[in-house]
């Protein structure tokens, strides 16, 4: 249908559209929905002028629905008169009755679909908008609460609380400023599964799943300590159980995760029988490893020194494969100059109490892990070197990122690219596009630089977060206590195929 249907109204040029289509009910969390695209441009001014809400209401007959519209129509004028110009309304309510045809044809056009009710049955409405989802250089990027029956098969949607107002703006945020590459990877894979379940097999798959609910919540935020091979059936047994994947990828950060953290990057050694494991698994032809590092290409492939690795240094700026091939994200020319003189401030103004500049390229990182055992140095003057270096930093055009438990103050170039970002790249290279089904992942990693990746693959990958709290924030599926955990899953994961093998 999607099709035949004629372009849409909903088209503007350089502006992206949002879209939502429910029942005018106080279930579908509309007044919630239009709260969050306030915050969205509340918090993110980029996007005012350039993005605009369509929500599209569908006929509703109770009393109720009635005073909810009144109430909708008091919050759009409101947003309108906060924020539109004489050019631009930042949200549209339609009321008109649609033919199904133009109906696709929004769900074709829109660049992001924001569909969060507070609850309900199956949703129909998310499946409409993959199932729409054709035009190759537009995927576009669903948006789905958790609380609707579609979503436990639709787990590459964005998957947000919709009464968490702020986190609803921040993954808006995300869905419009989402990569390509990332975009296309999660719709085809939600358009291959729609393609390939009709609504009788989900139905089935959605009762099995009532009678055997659990609550798995708690659990997430539980850290496993002296874990043992045994505890990862119950993690990973059931997402590399399903049949028809030809290939596990491991995308593994190092130091934290791998190996753990020395006094000095260069103490930072891979326990050998973690390289052990890892030298086997990249032997097998089910198995793809990768390290994904914020450490040099030539640093992290001297530290591991297996050959049949893809490493990822920089956080993913720079990518070598076995066969030599190599990948580095275009570069402003005037970057290696500003670098050169960002290193020579830093070293002059900050490297104090042992603090000193590891040169990664384009990446500079201030390691200020000294500070951390000795009494010797101010409190005041560690604020005051610190700042000095956030603000050179700054003035340089760099990104300010943090590692190691905020050891480490980290100078970035001034490009949209990071562990998420090479994560997707380095999948599609080895895989190409349409890899969903064939493939399985597991990403391991420790810091907030982690996160990005882990947030970029949810809903396509099993994720570990090594952190000894259970009060850290993490998108991560489980936490692990230490690179002892990892290594143990490692060696769950060697059995595993081995016993896949045999049968």
């Amino acid at each position: 249908m999607a099709e035949k249907a004629p372009p849409s109204s909903i088209v503007r040029e350089n502006v992206q559209v949002v879209l939502g289509a429910d029942s005018v009910d106080f279930t579908k969390g509309l007044t919630h929905r239009l709260s969050a695209f306030d915050k969205l441009l509340d918090k993110y001014h980029i996007h005012r002028e350039h993005v605009v809400f369509v929500q599209v209401c569908l006929p509703t007959r109770t009393q109720d629905g009635f005073s909810l519209r009144e109430t909708l129509d008091t919050m759009v004028h409101n947003i309108n008169t906060k924020y539109g110009t004489s050019t631009w309304t930042p949200v549209q309510l339609v009321t008109r009755p649609l033919t199904d045809l133009e109906l696709a044809s929004f769900y074709r056009d829109a660049d992001v679909a924001l569909i969060t009710p507070l609850r309900d049955g199956m949703n129909i409405s998310a499946k409409e908008f993959v199932s729409c989802r054709i035009q190759e250089n537009k995927p576009g990027v669903l948006i789905l609460s958790p609380f609707v029956g579609a979503a436990d098969l639709m787990q590459e949607a964005l998957m947000v609380n919709p009464y968490e107002v702020n986190k609803v703006a921040d993954y808006l945020h995300n869905a419009l400023t989402m990569s390509q590459p990332e975009a296309e990877v999660r719709m085809i894979s939600l358009r291959a599964r729609e393609k390939h379940f009709d609504l009788d097999y989900w139905m089935k798959s959605f009762m099995r799943e009532i009678e055997n609910l659990e609550n798995t919540e708690g659990e997430k935020n539980q850290v496993l300590e002296c874990i043992q091979m045994e505890d990862f059936d119950g993690l990973l047994n059931k997402y590399l159980g399903e049949p028809g994947w030809e290939k596990l990828c491991l995308l593994l950060d190092y130091d934290g995760t791998l190996a753990p953290h020395g006094s000095h990057p260069d103490l930072t050694i891979l326990p050998q029988k973690t390289k052990e494991v890892l030298e086997r698994l990249s032997s097998m032809p089910e198995v793809f490893v990768s390290v994904i590092t914020g450490r040099s290409i030539p640093d992290i492939r001297t530290k591991v020194c297996i050959d049949n690795v893809t490493y990822a240094g920089n956080h993913g700026i720079d990518i070598v494969h076995p066969d030599g091939s190599k990948f580095m994200i275009p570069m402003p020319a005037e970057i290696e100059e500003k670098a050169t003189w960002l290193l020579q401030h830093l070293q002059a103004e900050c490297c104090v109490e042992g603090a000193w500049v590891e040169n990664k390229g384009v990446v500079l990182a201030f390691h200020h892990e000294a500070w951390k055992d000795k009494g010797s140095i101010d409190p005041e003057r560690k604020e005051k070197v610190l700042s000095r270096a956030r603000q050179l930093m700054t003035e340089a055009g760099f990104r300010i990122g943090m590692s190691d438990g905020g050891l480490v103050t980290e100078a970035k170039p001034p490009v949209k690219w990071n562990k998420g970002n090479a994560a997707i790249y380095i999948l599609r290279s080895a895989f190409g596009v349409n890899w969903s089904k064939r493939i399985r992942i597991i990403y391991a990693g420790d810091d907030l630089t982690d996160e990005d990746a882990m947030q970029a693959l949810k809903g396509m990958a099993y994720s570990f977060r090594v952190v000894n709290s259970g009060l850290v924030q993490t998108v991560a599926d489980h936490r692990l206590p230490d690179t002892k955990g990892i290594e143990t899953m490692l060696r769950w994961v060697e059995n595993f195929i081995l016993q896949k093998r045999q049968k």
